[in-house]
């Protein structure tokens, strides 16, 4: 068998400040409906960031910070784009994934656990 091994699941400690990474992505989510949170959770994602760059944590905001510049330019995209009816498909889509995204990184942070992967797509 040539499984690539997954990096293992780190676990953070229970009495670990997990506020700020909900503030992040409760912005995330609400970019959904107003710009400006995408903008306000970049800028908090990437203050936090420097905080935590040896613990599980650094791996949600690295995930944030890529969601939210990826749905802003595919949004961007999008709305150029909705004049010849394409762009609508574009922002379904892109509204989809970051629904995706912020579940999935969410659960895990209520976990307390890291993303395996947090430069994937998915």
């Amino acid at each position: 068998m040539t499984d690539k091994a997954k990096p293992p699941r780190t676990v953070g400690d229970p009495t670990t400040d997990t506020t700020m990474l909900h503030v992040a992505y409760a912005l995330c989510a609400a970019s959904l409906l107003t710009g400006l949170s995408a903008i306000a959770g970049l800028i908090l994602a990437y203050v936090k960031r420097r905080d935590v760059t040896s613990s599980w944590q650094a791996s949600h905001y690295r995930w944030l910070i890529r969601t939210q510049w990826i749905w802003l330019l595919l949004m961007a995209i999008g709305g150029l784009t909705s004049i010849v009816g394409i762009g609508w498909l574009i922002i379904v889509a892109v509204s989809i994934w970051l629904v995706w995204r912020v579940a999935k990184g969410w659960m895990l942070v209520g976990q307390l656990r890291a993303l395996p992967d947090p430069g994937a797509w998915a």
